[in-house]
């Protein structure tokens, strides 16, 4: 029997969590977690913020499986490989001990970024916030009663999603994003004025390719304009809780703990999983780190596997990526143009719109499609989708046509299924492929 230690309770730890308990169950499975509870559902706080979520209590999830011993509100201060042993700290009492290990496997997740803007970090947790906790949806749903000007820093998903939410609930909102498109890790501008127009619709500001500069009051200049508001919310992205591997002589990057494709890090015996580690893209192994729940998901049961003493590989990340902005599905998976290009790539796309039903049947909704592949060989490189219905399972068959390696022509040939009460001949992301496999290099 082995004694597997797992530091963080998000969703790559809970998936190794489980994977043990399943296929090892005579293993010893020790947990750390920093949390009072077990699994937070954090991908739905926003939804929390704008009600669709009715109660904090069902972002909890809590693990009710035998032989797994907990070590909730500690926090793991120091690994020491050579002795297989990690001291931690309980965070009410203060009183420190040490756990031994057979394998550890760390999946202590990220943090929110907050950007060196002067005047900002003293404002955190009082008019500035980021979402990454229940307190903090809480202290955000608070200063929201008496706000009437909201600004959103960043346009990442979680920042669009909150701006959307603050909106519904009548303050006036301002997106500022430093690059030139809403999501600029997924979608390419073309794609994104779909998203900013259905936005301005709603009231909602936006300013790209801007930056905020510093927070004085109840302003924030933004190219040396001064703009009032009475609440901030920081969406600037996150960076890898990668400082305990770091002290325990582990490797590091800016893209987190590195890992090889069995998970193991550059300590025999020591694992790392989710948003804190550094894996490959699927699409040209470069290093690649996706900070979302499915990719965590399987890279914890490969750890887990593999810290158990079998043989499991984790083949690279996709960013396989769906979100829901107001009434609006965006989706994308693999490189948009911008990455592809800045890597080495010739591209071609293929962009098309069109109604998800025939034209005479009722209830069509307009969704935008677009696919990227390798202009001389055909490989796909990526895609995106926006709208009202039918995005995610679209981007599902490009995520699982690139792991089979297949082109473009492969995927025009693909039979998909048909009713006018759900769906076009040809289907649009159909219609797209074979745009762009006009445009091979031939």
């Amino acid at each position: 029997m082995a004694k597997i230690v797992i530091i963080g309770l998000g969703t790559a730890g809970i998936s190794a969590c489980l994977t043990i308990r399943k296929r090892y169950p005579k293993n010893e499975v020790i947990i750390i977690d920093k949390k009072e509870f077990d699994l937070l559902h954090s991908c739905g706080l926003p939804f929390l913020l704008n009600g669709r979520v009715d109660s904090p209590e069902k972002l909890k999830y809590t693990l009710r499986i035998s032989g797994i011993k907990k070590h909730l509100n500690c926090e793991a201060i120091g690994v020491i490989p050579e002795k297989k042993s990690i001291e931690i700290e309980n965070l009410k009492s203060g009183e420190k001990g040490n756990i031994s290990y057979d394998s550890l496997i760390l999946a202590t997740g990220t943090t929110p970024f907050i950007p060196p803007i002067p005047g900002l970090r003293k404002l955190k947790d009082k008019k500035a916030f980021v979402i990454k906790s229940l307190e903090d949806i809480v202290k955000i749903k608070g200063v929201a009663k008496k706000a009437k000007e909201a600004l959103v820093i960043g346009a990442g998903a979680t920042g669009l999603e909150a701006a959307v939410a603050l909106n519904k609930r009548g303050l006036k909102v301002i997106i500022v994003e430093a690059l030139k498109s809403l999501l600029p890790r997924a979608l390419d501008s073309d794609m994104s004025e779909i998203l900013e127009e259905r936005l301005r619709k709603k009231g909602i500001k936006i300013l790209l390719n801007k930056r905020a500069e510093r927070v004085v009051g109840k302003t924030v200049t933004i190219n040396g304009e001064e703009i009032p508001n009475d609440i901030i919310i920081i969406s600037c992205g996150v960076r890898p809780n990668s400082e305990l591997a770091k002290k325990a002589g582990i490797e590091i990057s800016d893209y987190g703990v590195v890992t090889d494709e069995r998970m193991e890090t550059s300590i025999k015996g020591v694992y790392a999983a989710g948003d804190c580690a550094q894996v490959s893209s699927l699409i040209d192994k470069r290093p690649f780190s996706a900070h979302l729940a499915i990719p965590a998901y399987e890279q914890g049961k490969v750890a887990a596997i593999n810290a158990c003493g079998g043989e499991a590989r984790y083949e690279g990340a996709l960013a396989t990526f769906v979100s829901l902005i107001g009434d609006l599905e965006i989706a994308s998976v693999g490189f948009n143009k911008v990455q592809a290009e800045s890597y080495g790539y010739q591209v071609v796309e293929g962009k098309v719109r069109s109604l998800i039903k025939p034209k005479w049947f009722p209830g069509g909704k307009e969704i935008t499609s677009k696919i990227i592949a390798d202009a001389k060989t055909g490989k796909i490189l990526g895609a995106q989708e926006i709208g009202e219905e039918g995005t995610g399972w679209r981007i599902n068959i490009v995520s699982l046509a690139i792991k089979a390696g297949l082109s473009l022509e492969d995927l025009s040939k693909v039979e998909f299924a048909y009713s006018p009460a759900t769906s076009h001949i040809p289907d649009v992301l159909l219609t797209a492929t074979d745009l762009a496999l006009r445009k091979l290099i031939s």
